[in-house]
Order: structure tokens, then sequence, then C-alpha cells
């Protein structure tokens, strides 16, 4: 089994499934969206800041602006998909999040000068009858929730998606570890500003939410590393990213095994429904396939 590595990004799918569902658990009993938004901002950016001493020279990027504006789009990602988890739908948001890496593919072959073969174009219309898949919901007043969740879920990607070119970019030319250290030193910082928007304390837990609170900010923080180890160890970023984007698939099926361990009543929207949002996030998964091809 010469890509047991692989095991790694498969197992943080997995965790990050479990964090979007603890961290809307958390936000629902009462602990905040701002407040949850910035302790994962932290928890996902702070053990990234020292790899820049893994550079030979320690310094700050020159020019520094794109490792600032990756910064601020990985932040932004962040919130929407704060926002997404916990006021939509995890079975929606997770497999539409998935699409980022359709994305950064049409990013790159719009506005720079890498050339797309027709598997991306066929792969950009798997991700868009997915979506199709994901939005299906009968009854009227669930639509606007699924909408909801759908447009925060596709800003949110857009974000990381513009975030990873700019990464690709600048660590060809500042090195890795540099600009990923910067880009999450900017983020670290950011995240203070969301502290006027606390309803309270960071340190204030309200009653019930502290396991799903660290659970949802330590399961982030593991699986960012579990996935950095194994593109930047091993190298394989492809299939790296496939078998990651199988998180899409472990949120609809936990909402569905698991849902009521976390309080979460998003199995109530039917069998018919969840098996709709399952096909569209293996559409979503096959079109992520399909690039890498």
């Amino acid at each position: 089994m010469d890509r047991w590595y692989l095991i790694l990004p498969l197992i943080s799918a997995f965790l990050y499934a479990v964090a979007a569902m603890s961290q809307k658990q958390a936000i629902a009993a009462g602990y905040g969206p701002w407040r949850m938004s910035a302790l994962t901002t932290w928890a996902l950016g702070i053990p990234f800041v020292p790899l820049i001493f893994l550079e030979e020279t320690v310094s700050l990027p020159d020019p520094i602006w794109p490792a600032i504006f990756c910064g601020v789009l990985f932040l932004t990602g962040q919130i929407f998909t704060i926002i997404a988890i916990t006021k939509g739908e995890v079975s929606v948001a997770t497999p539409v999040m998935g699409s980022k890496v359709v994305i950064v593919v049409l990013i790159l072959a719009l506005f720079t000068d890498d050339s797309v073969g027709i598997n991306v174009w066929v792969a950009a219309a798997l991700t868009t009858i997915g979506i199709v898949f994901l939005q299906w919901e009968p009854r009227q007043e669930m639509r606007r929730r699924v909408w909801f969740t759908l447009v925060m879920s596709l800003i949110s990607a857009a974000c990381f998606a513009w975030a990873d070119v700019l990464v690709q970019q600048g660590s060809a030319e500042q090195g890795f570890y540099r600009f990923v250290a910067t880009s999450s030193g900017v983020n670290v910082i950011l995240a203070f500003g969301m502290i006027p928007f606390f309803r309270g304390s960071l340190w204030a837990f309200p009653r019930g939410s502290l396991h799903h609170i660290w659970i949802g900010s330590g399961f982030i923080s593991l699986q960012a590393f579990g996935l950095a180890f194994a593109i930047g160890y091993f190298g394989d970023v492809a299939g790296s990213n496939v078998v990651y984007s199988s998180r899409g698939l472990w949120g609809v099926v936990l909402v569905w095994v698991v849902g009521h361990w976390f309080a979460n009543n998003e199995k109530e929207v039917g069998t018919r429904t969840l098996v709709m949002r399952l096909m569209g996030a293996l559409l979503i998964l096959s079109a992520i396939v399909l690039v890498f091809l």
C-alpha cells in the first residue's frame, strides 16, 4: 500500500465534519458565532505561525501584500463557514465547501495562463448539478434556509479558493513556510477585531457547551495539521485533496446516523431529502476526482 499516508486526509475529513457539528451545537447553546469564529481562527492560525522558522532565512515575504490579502480571504472564508454551519444545514454546507477544489482550477483557468481540459468543465457542470440536488427541499418554509446555506457556503468556498491560489503563487516566490506563517499571523491578528462583537467573555462557556467548543476548535486544528502534513511531507496535493473532499459525504452521513448525539435535528428533513443531499455530495466528490484525472 504505497499511498498509506492518504489515511491522514481521510481522518482530517472525518474530523472536519465532527467539528462542524460540534461548532453548530456550541453556538446553539449560546456561545455565539463571533466567539466561535475567533476561537476557531486562533486554533487554526497560531500553530502555523512558528513554521516561519523552518525557512533557511527568517524574514517576512517581500512584497508582503499577497500574504496579507490571503489572510483576509481566509478569515472571511472562516466567518462565512461558521455562518453557513450554524445558521444553515451541515449536510448542505460541507458538500458545497468541497467545491473549493473545482473553483481553484476555474480561477487558474480564467485569471492565469494555466490551460484547462474538458474534464475541468465537466467537473464544473457536475458541481452545479450536485448543488441543485443539495438544494432540493419540498417544504417551502425550509427552502430559504437551504438557499441561505448554499450562498454562504459558496462564498466561503470562493474565499478559500482564492486563498489557495495566493498560497500556491506566494509559496513559489517566497517559500511555503514563510508565506503560510505570515498569512496565518495576519489571521490571528485580524481575529482580535471580532472581540467587540462577542456577547460575553471568550472563556464564559454556556452550560452544556464546553465539550462542543473544545471538540469544534480542537478537531479543526488537528484536521488542518493532518492535511498539511499529507501535502507538505508526502507532496501529494492532488490525492490528498481528493480524499479530503470526502468531508462532504461525512457531513451528510454523520447527520443521518449520529446527528442526535449533537442535538442536530437535520435528520428530520426526511429520508428522501437526505438521500438527495447524499447524491449531491457524491456528484461534487466525482467532480473533484475528475479534476485530478
